[in-house]
């Protein structure tokens, strides 16, 4: 039996700052990308989905949203197991218990487990009252394959805080987690998705979900992802224009689509020129942050210009190289005529 493990979709994200002219576009494609895990489920024949959490955002998820969701649940072919994130935590007044849902869809609430074809199915869920020291204890039965679902955090300080170690000592066949949104294995048999889609700068590398066999104990990750976040840096010191133009646009080429972030460093007296080409580069997205030096050394300059009129000078004239080459030209041909 092969058992697909996702979380942190976060469907209807308000994005906001960088990402608000991308918005309502970035909805829709998570929405997309979730209706291709379904249909990947669907096609390989997977008969168990987890959810472990932040399925959605509770605090803009709409009653068309909740619609739409069932829609898209009543598509699939799969058991459907879900636990409630900080983002979309579950009580009595959650819209996702007073929503018409198929019945292949369960939601957990104070139930220890759910039980499919020899499977148990653990989840702590988030309620608002959510008890972050809440103890871990469950009486399994080795009869049958156990799996866990939890929303946590293992290896780094935020909610609901756990240590690699407990989560090892619950001999689990399989712990589905979620919260952290990049994927990697964190226990003997635990592993972090990831967020189908990224949806910051920090949420680098691939994304997608997991496929675990329980009859094999193998799970693959399986990239889905529509677009990634990148961050690259480039060291303009004693390069061209030109020369730092062709190192972007290398660079680009392979991330057309996706959300780039470029970090100039080094030092060079055309900043402003550089920033001028490299802004006029056709790519969906790229946000450009200037951490280079300029050329001239200030403290240099200060302790040697004693009428302090060339230092005044320069620090007006900024972060532009080719003002402060002129600005130097025109202050020495007037001290050469006097």
């Amino acid at each position: 039996m092969k058992i697909l493990h996702t979380a942190d979709l976060h469907l209807g994200k308000s994005y906001k700052g960088e990402n608000f002219l991308y918005s309502k576009q970035r909805r829709e494609e998570i929405w997309q990308s979730f209706s291709n895990l379904i249909g990947y489920a669907n096609e390989n024949n997977i008969e168990i989905i987890l959810i472990s959490g932040d399925l959605y955002e509770r605090e803009y998820f709409t009653l068309s949203d909740f619609n739409r969701l069932s829609s898209l649940f009543s598509a699939s072919n799969s058991q459907i197991y879900i636990i409630g994130g900080n983002h979309d935590h579950i009580d009595e007044g959650s819209m996702l218990l007073k929503v018409d849902m198929p019945s292949n869809v369960h939601v957990f609430l104070e139930q220890e487990y759910l039980e499919y074809k020899g499977v148990r199915i653990y989840g702590v869920t988030w309620d608002r009252q959510f008890n972050f020291k809440r103890e871990l204890k469950f009486n399994l039965d080795k009869n049958y394959k156990n799996v866990l679902m939890l929303h946590c955090s293992v290896g780094f300080v935020s909610h609901f805080p756990i240590e690699e170690e407990k989560l090892n000592a619950l001999e689990f066949d399989y712990i589905a987690l979620g919260h952290f949104h990049g994927h990697k294995k964190v226990g003997e048999r635990a592993y972090y998705c990831g967020a189908l889609e990224p949806s910051r700068f920090k949420d680098e590398g691939e994304h997608g979900f997991y496929v675990y066999d329980l009859d094999k104990n193998v799970q693959e990750f399986i990239n889905l992802a529509k677009r990634s976040y990148c961050e690259f840096k480039v060291d303009v010191t004693a390069k061209s224009v030109d020369d730092v133009k062709a190192e972007v646009v290398n660079y680009l080429a392979e991330h057309q689509n996706d959300f780039n972030r470029l970090i100039l460093e080094g030092k060079t007296e055309n900043i402003k020129y550089i920033l001028e080409v490299l802004e006029s580069i056709e790519v969906y997205y790229l946000k450009i942050e200037d951490k280079t030096k300029n050329i001239i050394d200030y403290d240099k300059i200060s302790k040697e210009d004693e009428s302090g009129i060339v230092f005044e000078v320069l620090k007006r004239l900024g972060n532009d190289g080719q003002a402060i080459k002129y600005g130097i030209e025109a202050l020495l041909e007037t001290a050469n005529e006097d």
